[in-house]
Parts: structure tokens; sequence; C-alpha cells
């Protein structure tokens, strides 16, 4: 892990850590029960919150369901313009026409559910979390591949959140 930082933060050229390396990064990582506090875990943290030295728009939900699955395996509180650049690039995916439509509810509950987990109180941070799981719980097709157990964990995330929304709760 150290390694490809290093390698990454002398390369010349000035090239960022790709999304996809620091997925993975953060995956080793917790598979090596690293220390949130470790200098490793700020270097990427710091790379992926920053807009022009991470590349988030090539993200899936997959990818970030992957990415957040990692933040609440390291329990890493201090990673807000991390979060919001995921609910960001979150809401993005999902406002594209077909990305709802194919959307997997398991992992939008992963992403939504370690956003409330970790950032609760931090409105900035949860209003893009909050728009895109607006739009995918008013899309019906989304919601018609979301078992009992996706949908009460919605109801969970918008409790939890103190998130107040008649229609969505409805179309729940």
């Amino acid at each position: 892990c150290k390694e490809t930082i290093k390698k990454v933060s002398d390369d010349a050229d000035g090239s960022p850590l790709a999304f996809r390396e620091s997925s993975k990064l953060l995956h080793l990582a917790v598979l090596l029960k690293l220390d949130a506090s470790d200098p490793l875990i700020g270097e990427i943290c710091r790379t992926l919150g920053n807009k022009s030295e991470s590349n988030l728009q090539s993200a899936t939900i997959f990818d970030l369901s992957r990415m957040t699955a990692a933040f609440e395996g390291l329990r890493i509180k201090e990673s807000s313009d991390v979060f919001l650049r995921l609910g960001e690039t979150l809401l993005e995916c999902i406002s594209k026409e077909t990305s709802a439509d194919r959307s997997e509810p398991k992992a939008v509950n992963s992403i939504l559910r370690c956003a409330a987990l970790l950032h609760t109180r931090n409105e900035a941070v949860m209003q893009p979390f909050r728009a895109a799981a607006r739009l995918l719980f008013l899309n019906p097709s989304f919601l018609a591949r979301c078992g009992p157990n996706e949908l009460s964990n919605f109801v969970w995330f918008a409790l939890v959140t103190q998130w107040h929304n008649d229609e969505v709760l409805e179309a729940l």
C-alpha cells in the first residue's frame, strides 16, 4: 500500500491516485487492519476529497458501495470531504436515465448505511445522499427490485438521518 502511494506521489507527471486504486488500497487497509490514523489512510482521504486530484467521475454505484464499505470497516470519521464527493457522485450516477433502473438495492443500501453511520449530523454531507435516495425511492422499477430487508433499511436511513419526506415514505 505504502509503495503504491509513494509511487504516485513521486510520479513526475503528477498523475493523481485513481479512484479504483484508492478503493483497492482502502480494502487492503481493512484486511491488514490498519488504524484509521495511519498516514496512508490520511493520504488516500486527502486525494479522494480533493476534486482536482481524484477521478470519481468514472465510479459506478458498485464502486461507491465498495469504497463506503472500506470507510465503514476502517471507521474513518474524519472523512466529510470524501463523503461529500461520494454523495455527489452517487447523485450524478443515479441522475443518469438508466442508472436508477440498473442500481442494485443492496449496493445503495450499503452506501446509505455508511453515510448515515459516519456523517449523520453533517447536513452538507447528507444532502446529496438524500437527493439520490429520493430519486431512487420515487422510481417504481427500483422499488420493485427491493426486498423487505432493503425497504426497512431505507426507512432506517430516513429515521437515523432525520429525513422527513412524506412522498418518499409513502412510496416505501
